[in-house]
């Protein structure tokens, strides 16, 4: 089964909380293993990574705790579900399913990262990485898949992206921490801007969807 998803991969690629400090993202880079579930929206630009980390001698408990949006451009298509491994360093992510199989996902404009165990893998550019953990993505890989391909940036849906807590116009990387014990971050390509709500909310955004902020942040406020 996995080389033939690795195959068809590589075919389809040829409000209420508050804030305070920024919190630090979690030590970097980061690895974990369990039950992953990778899959695309409907309209192919957001592909969606989340990890059911295994504990102890229990691989999988149904939960999330680590999950990763991917925003990229319309065609690529993925769909994983299995144990894997997944690293990640702010700008890239990497999912090792076997010896002979990995996806390799690279925010566009940063170093690319080969992976010389594996002879086959999937590598594609994105637009946006963001990395959500804690209390807001601890449900079924399918709740997370939905909240994340469906979650914008700001309060209302009528201006995603117009107004963020963190980050904002001009910055390319955010972090957020919210009550509750929900966090997220966000990395964007040349182009784009990091957008960080409560509660764990990120994103990359294009600069026609505003991008006023609350909070004063540098180009990169890591």
């Amino acid at each position: 089964m996995f080389r033939h998803l690795a195959l068809a991969v590589a075919a389809v690629v040829a409000a209420g909380a508050s804030v305070g400090v920024s919190p630090q993202s979690p030590e970097q880079p980061r690895s974990w293993t369990g039950s992953v579930a990778i899959v695309t929206s409907p309209d192919g630009r957001d592909t969606v990574v989340s990890i059911d980390e295994k504990s102890g001698d229990q691989f999988s408990d149904g939960l999330v705790e680590h999950a990763f949006r991917l925003q990229h451009a319309p065609g690529a298509r993925f769909e994983f579900l299995g144990r894997a491994t997944v690293t990640y360093d702010r700008d890239h992510l990497v999912i090792s399913a076997s010896p002979d199989m990995a996806w390799v996902f690279t925010v566009a404009g940063r170093p690319n990262v080969a992976v010389t165990e594996s002879s086959v893998y999937a590598a594609l550019s994105v637009r946006g990485l963001s990395h959500h953990w804690g209390a807001n993505v601890h449900r079924s890989p399918s709740e997370v898949a939905a909240m994340l391909m469906a979650g914008g940036c700001a309060a209302t849906e009528a201006s995603p992206c117009s107004d963020c807590q963190l980050g904002g116009a001009g910055t390319q990387g955010c972090v957020i921490g919210c009550e509750g014990e929900s966090s997220c971050s966000a990395d964007c390509t040349d182009g784009y801007f990091a957008c960080c709500n409560c509660p764990g909310l990120c994103r990359c955004c294009a600069p026609r969807e505003g991008g006023q902020s609350h909070a004063s942040s540098l180009k990169d406020s890591r």
